[in-house]
């Protein structure tokens, strides 16, 4: 045993974090002795946590700053937000050596400066996020390796032709995000043993030429691309124990080859995002109905999501025994969906932007009547910034039973830009003959009155509604109008007041006076239905 091994463990403890950085932390990896001393130093460290967002501006306040924290050992979180002012390049440098040489482990940067100073220590990171800078050649010296870094997230960065080199200098790298990088034509991510959770996210002007991944362990795969016209190339993507991916091809059409390759390709997968421009093609459809087909078919799915136009003659078609969770998003509705699963316990339709005609409630009754009661009783309908609405549609919509009303969960409305007088009445003519929501929900954006307005427009219909004698509409046919299936109705409202207060209000007389409501966040109606007419 050497000399110095044998002096007293306090003692030890103040050489080695006396060291800079980079050699205490090789001084660790000498012999077990010196890692646990390293690890019980450690802990023992006094911690300190710097976040300068936009409280360092001037330079005598940054100067300040700086000073204060300069006497500390252990800083291990350090934040440099875009909202700092009048901050150099030369300060930057300054900061980044300032808690590099006190074993920060979590370094957050939002620069628009290269990227790292002359001389860096890296040997501490475990979490390293970089936004708005230039990754500069330094960063990947000869002997510089991210010895202890598990995350890395690089968004808005110029990756200067670097990234290949970067991830292999990082062995114990677990999770990565890429998001909206320039100059990473070329994406291969081999040889990482402890890679978890990838995300890659490109625009229009950068696309990945070639996109490689082996990772054995990886668990969550997060790819986009918005101006390839083809999907993932899958032969390319070696993760068998996949659990969860969302593929974004905004310009891409998805066909059921393709989701059949996906099931097959990751055998483990339980929770998939879909998100294209459209789904199915020519190949997919069925001459005799005239309907095109969306089969997904999978034994290890509980979560599917579904985003991008389907047509309203296509059959979408889930054999997925564990499927718990499905939803889907578009203007429109499909032609008919059915399940094979036992464990559903949700079936979540998001409609983004529709046109709120004639044609579409029909389809959405329609849409709603075809699933099975189950089904249907777990359906949240969301209805997101509606175009528009057609007048008077309760005197256009079929006078004849298309299908029995469908019982749903929930109707929820968000960001309605309705002129109330106007639509409201149309709006709830129209989704209420589609389908009997066992509570309605109006979410608020907080900066349109008119909203406000729709709201108590709503309000007033609903209760009126409840209270309608039955001789007072529908004289002139035998078909009777929602008003005779709606049994009782119950508001609940949360209100945000001018102090910031949230106050939850709710009324089981159906009786609340909505004129004193300053801010509604949501308004919530519960709603109970006969089975015949009343």
């Amino acid at each position: 045993m050497d000399l110095i091994s044998e002096l007293p463990e306090p003692l030890k403890e103040k050489i080695l974090f006396a060291l800079p950085t980079k050699d205490a932390i090789r001084m660790s990896f000498s012999s077990r002795h010196w890692q646990s001393l390293w690890n019980t130093g450690w802990n023992s460290l006094p911690v300190t946590r710097i976040n300068l967002e936009d409280s360092v501006s001037m330079e005598d306040s940054f100067t300040s700053s700086l000073l204060e924290h300069e006497g500390q050992k252990r800083i291990v979180h350090f934040s440099l937000g875009d909202g700092v002012e009048e901050m150099t390049r030369f300060d930057v440098d300054r900061w980044i050596k300032m808690v590099t040489q006190y074993y920060v482990t979590e370094l957050k940067l939002d620069i628009t400066h290269s990227f790292p100073p002359a001389t860096f220590d890296v040997g501490s990171l475990v979490v390293l996020s970089l936004t708005n800078c230039i990754l500069d050649p330094a960063l990947i010296q000869k002997d510089t390796i991210f010895c202890h870094l598990k995350s890395l997230g690089l968004r808005y960065v110029d990756l200067n032709g670097l990234v290949g080199e970067l991830f292999s200098r990082c062995p114990l790298l677990e999770s990565l995000d890429l998001t909206y990088c320039e100059d990473m034509q070329h994406v291969e991510l081999c040889d990482v043993p402890n890679l978890k959770n990838v995300v890659v996210m490109q625009n229009y002007s950068d696309v990945p030429h070639t996109f490689k991944m082996q990772a054995p362990n990886l668990e969550s795969l997060d790819y986009q691309e918005c101006a390839r016209e083809r999907p993932l190339n899958l032969e390319e993507v070696c993760c068998r124990n996949l659990k969860r991916l969302d593929i974004d091809h905004q310009q891409t059409t998805i066909t059921n080859q393709y989701i059949e390759e996906v099931v097959l390709k990751f055998p483990l997968l339980e929770d998939l995002v879909l998100n294209a421009d459209c789904f199915a093609s020519a190949d997919d459809i069925d001459d005799e109905l005239k309907t095109c087909c969306l089969n997904i078919s999978s034994r290890s799915l509980t979560k599917l999501n579904i985003a991008g136009e389907t047509s309203d003659a296509m059959n979408i078609i889930i054999d997925a025994p564990s499927l718990v969770s499905y939803e889907s998003h578009s203007s429109g509705v499909s032609h008919s969906i059915s399940f094979k699963s036992v464990k559903l316990e949700k079936h979540i339709l998001c409609l983004d932007e529709p046109t709120l005609d004639t044609e579409w409630f029909i389809h959405l009754r329609s849409y709603l009547g075809k699933c099975s009661p189950h089904v249907a009783g777990l359906s949240e309908i969301k209805i997101y910034s509606p175009q528009s609405v057609e007048k008077k549609i309760s005197s256009k919509l079929p006078k004849t039973e298309v299908t029995p009303r469908p019982r749903v969960r929930e109707l929820a409305l968000v960001r309605v830009p309705f002129d109330p007088a106007d639509d409201a009445e149309a709006l709830i003519d129209g989704l209420l003959w589609s389908c009997q929501p066992m509570q309605v929900r109006v979410q608020m954006s907080h900066d349109n009155d008119y909203e406000n307005n729709f709201i108590k427009s709503i309000h007033e219909m609903l209760m009126d509604g409840e209270r309608e004698s039955p001789c007072d509409c529908c004289q002139e046919t035998h078909y009777k109008c929602w008003r005779h299936y709606l049994k009782s109705v119950t508001l609940q409202s949360y209100i945000i007041t001018n102090d910031g207060t949230e106050h939850c209000y709710s009324n089981e007389n159906s009786t609340m006076d909505l004129t004193h409501f300053e801010e509604p966040c949501d308004a919530i109606f519960a709603l109970q239905w006969f089975d015949d007419l009343k």
